[in-house]
């Protein structure tokens, strides 16, 4: 029973941490696009 609990708690944070990755690459990606619309807007 205890080590059930124990992998069910792992997999619990695995999938916060994926989500927390996935969230923050988003987020990145989001950044990077604007950041690069003003260095085009910028060259233009």
């Amino acid at each position: 029973m205890v080590l059930n609990a124990l992998v069910k708690d792992n997999a619990v944070k695995r999938q916060t941490i994926v989500n927390f990755i996935y969230c923050f690459s988003f987020y990145s990606l989001c950044e990077y696009k604007k950041r690069y619309q003003k260095g085009n807007k910028i060259i233009k």
